[in-house]
């Protein structure tokens, strides 16, 4: 873990409601000086503390997906993000992304919850296609 962690580390545990230093804090320690696993310290503090930013939960997603290669993080924090604000494929990603990792319950609910949604016919097909494949 890198200087700029443990800077960081100790501006949110002075300050754990300073959602700028959560989320910027982890994508500079991601995409700026690559010290993965410090910015997967930052973002699960800022999840724990901030669990209704959808911002916040889809940037902490992206990193667990990409940096951690921990999809059934992914998918949980990506499911957060959709119930919290995020655009609606959010939760289509975190269903697949479940279902990927081995979670075929969460993405049945997912998919099937997003049928219930549609009204269009064309896409409620592709989905009971994805639904079917997930059984």
């Amino acid at each position: 873990k890198s200087w700029l962690f443990s800077v960081l580390n100790l501006v949110v545990e002075l300050d754990s409601k300073f959602l700028e230093a959560f989320f910027y804090g982890g994508l500079a320690l991601t995409v700026i000086i690559s010290d993965y696993a410090g910015a997967s310290v930052i973002f699960d503090k800022g999840v724990i503390n901030f669990p209704k930013d959808w911002q916040l939960l889809y940037t902490a997603a992206y990193h667990a997906l990409f940096e951690e290669k921990d999809k059934l993080k992914a998918s949980k924090l990506y499911l957060a993000a959709a119930e919290n604000g995020a655009p609606a494929w959010a939760r289509l990603t975190g269903g697949r992304l479940a279902a990927e990792a081995g979670d075929a319950i969460t993405g049945k609910e997912v998919l099937e919850k997003l049928i219930s949604l549609q009204s269009d016919p064309a896409w409620i097909e592709k989905l009971k296609i994805k639904l079917e494949a997930v059984k």
